[in-house]
Order: structure tokens, then C-alpha cells, then sequence
């Protein structure tokens, strides 16, 4: 997973994001079906985070995952409204999100996958409302896992949100 987002922050010039689409959009599409769009920090691209994601789902048919604790955590960490940001991206083109429980390590925040899914992951999914064709949501726990009735309990919450969210 870590050399699809390394290969997405190479990607951060409008002549290699033509390059690649033109000469491998198969590739480009995989990475996307395989990998999430995480956020990502590059300061020196031609054009912002949201541009780039939405020059990449230019192809035809291209779905992609959306991991909305990684953009809280990312919002947190590098000072930008998560919400806002959100509504930049391509949301035409989600068809799957992850939900995660992430920490703060020392004033830091880690998207760790060992905590519950916290309330402002459950508001940006309700923001995707109407917004998405959402087809998946998927909640995510590497570490620390629960008893299955309480991750059970957070996928309920999920669809709950879902199912009752609007655009705020």
C-alpha cells in the first residue's frame, strides 16, 4: 500500500500526470482500485492536492477510496479544514471509503487503524451524502481489535451516518 501512495506523490506535475495517464492508464487506474487517495503533502507540485486527484480520476470508469480518518488526521497535522478540502476532491468519483480510530502521539496525530472510528471521521462520511456514490464503506482496525459485536457495532454506526447524512 505505502508504494501506490509513494508513486501517487510522484505524480504531482501536470506534464507527468499526462505522461503517465497517456502511456499507462491502466496502471494509473490499478493504483487506484488497489490503493487508497490518502492526502499527501507535496509542497513543490504544480497544482494542489485536490487538482491532482481529480486530473488522475479524469479516466473513464475510474472509481476510487477515499480514507476519511487520513484526511482528518492529515487536517489536524498540516492545519487545513478537512471538510473544506473534502469538497475540493472529486467526490463524483468515490465509490469507497475507509474509517479508521487514530491518536495523538505527543501533538501529533497517527492514523493508527487502533482506535474506534471517532465522531468527526462519522461527519465527513455524512458530508459525502448525496455527494458520492458511495457503494462501500469499510471500517478499519489493525490493532487493538475489539470483540466483533463492537467493530460490528461501528459498521452499523457507519450505515446509520450514511444512511441519515446531508451536506453540511
Amino acid at each position: 500500500m505505502r508504494a501506490f501512495q509513494t508513486a501517487f506523490v510522484a505524480l504531482v506535475t501536470d506534464a507527468e500526470v499526462r505522461r503517465r495517464s497517456e502511456a499507462e492508464p491502466e496502471s494509473v487506474l490499478r493504483a487506484l482500485a488497489a490503493d487508497e487517495l490518502a492526502p499527501v503533502y507535496a509542497p513543490a507540485a504544480d497544482f494542489d492536492e485536490p487538482e491532482l486527484f481529480h486530473r488522475v480520476v479524469e479516466a473513464p470508469g475510474c472509481g476510487v477510496l477515499l480514507d476519511l480518518t487520513n484526511l482528518l488526521i492529515n487536517g489536524r497535522n498540516f492545519g487545513f479544514d478537512p471538510l473544506a478540502r473534502m469538497r475540493e476532491y472529486p467526490l463524483d468519483a468515490v465509490v469507497q471509503v475507509h474509517l479508521a480510530g487514530g491518536f495523538d502521539d505527543d501533538g501529533s496525530w497517527v492514523d493508527g487503524h487502533s482506535h474506534a472510528v471517532e465522531e468527526d471521521s462519522f461527519g465527513l462520511l455524512a458530508a459525502l451524502r448525496g455527494r458520492a456514490p458511495l457503494v462501500c464503506a469499510i471500517v478499519e482496525r489493525d490493532e487493538q481489535v475489539p470483540p466483533l459485536p463492537v467493530l460490528v457495532a461501528e459498521a452499523a454506526r457507519a450505515q446509520q451516518v450514511w444512511e441519515a447524512g446531508t451536506w453540511t
